[in-house]
């Protein structure tokens, strides 16, 4: 029993000083959720730069509908 005891505790022993105390499970969470993380601002970004675009589409078929009245039936940019 005593063997095995100082077996079980030479392993966390061990593991801490691998993993500096962490669970390799609780580690991947982490890097996971840190990578979820940087995905999704590196989304909004896009997201925000696809918005600013379609606002300038948008006012520029607004400019053409001024220039070519025949044009404006054609409302291909609807934006909310």
């Amino acid at each position: 029993m005593a063997l095995e005891s100082a077996g079980t505790i030479a392993w966390h022993a061990f593991k801490a000083t691998f993993t500096g105390g962490q669970d390799i499970q609780e580690r991947a969470t982490e890097e996971a959720e840190r990578m979820v993380e940087h995905r999704s601002e590196q989304i909004e970004y896009a997201t925000n730069q696809l918005c600013n675009r379609l606002k300038s589409i948008n006012q520029l078929e607004m400019d053409l509908h001024q220039q070519v009245p025949e044009l404006a039936s054609y409302d291909l940019v609807e934006l909310d």
